[in-house]
């Protein structure tokens, strides 16, 4: 990025909402704010058009001019509780150094 998300993250999370708000169909829960995991990340969902039986729940962690995103994706509300811990722990872990 070429700005500081950790010093503007309205600047991220503007940016994000834009994109989502461009594509409704595509893209909704958007959370500027989620506590996830132990930290306050971005949250958003994603139904894919072209393949209506896959979502992925996205979480952008942002620090300085990087951001990571993580997405997890499932077919069903079964499969999206056995990823959610897995998702958690990756969101969880995440470290941006810079």
């Amino acid at each position: 990025m070429d700005y500081d998300a950790t010093a503007d993250p309205q600047k991220l999370a503007g940016e994000l909402k834009r994109s989502a708000d461009a594509d409704p169909a595509r893209w909704s829960a958007f959370n500027p704010n989620l506590s996830y995991a132990g930290k306050t990340v971005i949250g958003y969902h994603e139904s894919k058009p072209d393949r209506p039986d896959l979502q992925v729940d996205w979480y952008v962690v942002a620090k300085g001019r990087i951001r990571v995103h993580v997405g997890c994706q499932y077919a069903t509300a079964p499969l999206r509780d056995r990823v959610a811990a897995a998702c958690e722990q990756a969101v969880r872990t995440v470290e941006i150094l810079n």
